[in-house]
């Protein structure tokens, strides 16, 4: 029930002995905690500011990672954004009519068409058949003439050359016995060249005073003068052809220091070896060595001039042994004194055989004549009997 104004005011109960203590010892543990309050704070405030200038930086960084982050945010915003503008805007997108897939299809054969026409332009026009031909490498054949070679046309393509570029490097080979390889390379736009490597000139052959070259490959070119040779060169005196290829092709595989060490080459017409050879150096010695093995046998000679203290013949006929002119003609005139001798002894011989034989063939001719007579006289002794 609610309290009336004009009650008057109830009396407190008397507290007891023990409940006033409990209240004292309540009021001194809450001062005590105030108390222990109030050191905790001044504790903390202390504390908070011997350490305020890292707080603040800390909270500096803070703002500012939270600065960057909003605009991060704002920059992803901004792009989904965008992108959500890109999408909404390819779904908005008409869709193509028939004449614009018409077009679409009709795109690649316009295209194709228009590059036919272009390449027939290209090929009616004079630009097509423009070729500029250099020659590089040659040094003894003639420019002109390894362009003649190629039998390139006016009216060949450029691009002809370059489709088949073996065909004419092998007409240059055919023409030009000087040229060794070929090779036909093609600079843009309408330029090529011609990069040739030569044989080289093994040696010579000579007739009435004019010299004609041999190649390495075993062709002979144009006729030069004597005044037109070089310091060193090499003189074939050789009859058959087969015999100056198969030299030629020898030759070819020498040393240079070798080879141009060699002056002529002539047949040594012996008697027991057919293709035996006699080379003449340029340092004076003489050389001779069968054409079947003078490319296993001729290298020697590097080794063996180093031996020769005169100008010496080195056979090579059967092994290898040197000697001097001098005792060849020492040799050759004491076998020919044995020779006249042995065939004065043999005459005599067959004229006391022929003697004899005569002599033989009168007595047997005697003996047949006495027979003879005997047989008669018997023959008529029996006819005058009968």
């Amino acid at each position: 029930m609610p309290k009336k104004k004009n009650d008057p005011p109830k009396e407190q109960p008397e507290l007891t002995e023990w409940q006033k203590r409990n209240i004292e010892f309540l009021q001194k543990k809450k001062q005590q905690a105030e108390e222990e309050r109030v050191l905790r704070e001044k504790l903390r405030i202390e504390k908070k500011a011997q350490f305020q200038p890292d707080l603040i930086e800390k909270d500096n960084n803070e703002k500012s990672e939270d600065g960057e982050n909003v605009k991060k945010e704002k920059s992803f915003k901004k792009s989904f954004g965008k992108l959500s503008l890109k999408s909404k805007r390819k779904k908005e997108k008409k869709p193509k009519t028939k004449e614009q897939r018409a077009r679409k299809q009709a795109m690649p054969i316009f295209l194709l068409a228009s590059l036919a026409i272009l390449i027939s332009l290209f090929l009616i026009s004079p630009f097509s058949k423009q070729k500029d031909i250099t020659v590089s490498g040659n040094k003894n054949s003639q420019t002109q003439e390894l362009i003649q070679a190629l039998q390139v046309k006016q009216t060949d393509y450029f691009f002809t050359l370059i489709t088949y570029n073996q065909h004419y490097i092998n007409n240059v080979l055919k023409s030009v016995p000087w040229v060794k390889t070929a090779r036909l390379d093609y600079q843009f736009p309408t330029h090529f060249n011609l990069t040739v490597t030569e044989h080289r000139i093994i040696a010579y052959t000579e007739k009435n005073g004019v010299y004609q070259p041999i190649l390495e490959n075993g062709k002979r070119i144009d006729t030069v003068q004597k005044s037109a040779l070089p310091k060193n060169y090499i003189i074939i005196n050789l009859d058959k052809e087969k015999d100056i290829q198969t030299l030629i092709s020898a030759l070819a595989k020498f040393d240079k220091t070798l080879a141009k060490n060699i002056h002529s080459i002539s047949l040594a017409n012996s008697n027991s070896t057919a293709d035996l050879l006699k080379i003449e150096m340029q340092d004076g010695n003489l050389v001779r060595v069968p054409l079947s093995e003078i490319e296993k046998k001729l290298p020697y000679y590097d080794k063996i001039k180093s031996k020769l203290s005169e100008d010496s013949i080195v056979d090579m006929e059967v092994g290898i042994y040197t000697t001097t002119e001098a005792n060849e003609t020492e040799t050759s005139d004491s076998s020919q004194t044995d020779v006249s001798s042995t065939t004065a002894d043999n005459s005599q011989e067959q004229s006391e055989t022929q003697a004899n034989s005569s002599e033989t063939n009168q007595t047997e001719n005697t003996n047949n004549q006495q027979i003879e007579q005997n047989q008669s006289q018997t023959t008529n002794q029996e006819q005058a009997g009968q």
